[in-house]
């Protein structure tokens, strides 16, 4: 018998982020079938899963945050800024991960969505390592 994942690092649990913490994964499928519109919902389903394989180091990480007590803020900072260096550090390996596991994703880096438009030259385009505010 197979357990299914029901929390754990996910791809796409928002269309603008790729790597991000769910604690539900079918309330998150619930939550895109009841408030999404219907035309960005094949795409959001497709492409939001479960990360499946995640380095070891990355994984205790993981397990630590996701153990975290929600009702201690000192906990819980720590355990968050813990994990937000494990991700940076693994990041080549999720790039990795990514790509095998979510196949002919439209995910942009430079716009950071699932849902690209398309850049047309002579437009301003944000760039992504600089805050606007």
């Amino acid at each position: 018998m197979t357990t299914k994942l029901i929390t754990g690092l996910a791809m796409h649990l928002h269309h603008n982020t790729r790597d991000e913490w769910c604690f539900d994964f079918a309330e998150r499928v619930a939550v895109i079938k009841r408030n999404k519109p219907p035309v960005e919902q094949p795409t959001r389903l497709r492409l939001f899963k479960l990360y499946t394989n995640l380095p070891a180091e990355l994984a205790a990480a993981a397990a630590e945050w996701d153990a975290a007590p929600r009702g201690e803020l000192e906990s819980l900072e720590i355990a968050q800024a813990k994990w937000e260096e494990e991700v940076l550090r693994f990041k080549p390996q999720l790039d990795a991960l990514h790509a095998a596991q979510c196949p002919n994703c439209p995910w942009d880096d430079v716009q950071r969505t699932i849902f690209p438009k398309k850049v047309r030259p002579g437009v301003w385009t944000p760039r992504p390592d600089v805050v606007y505010l």
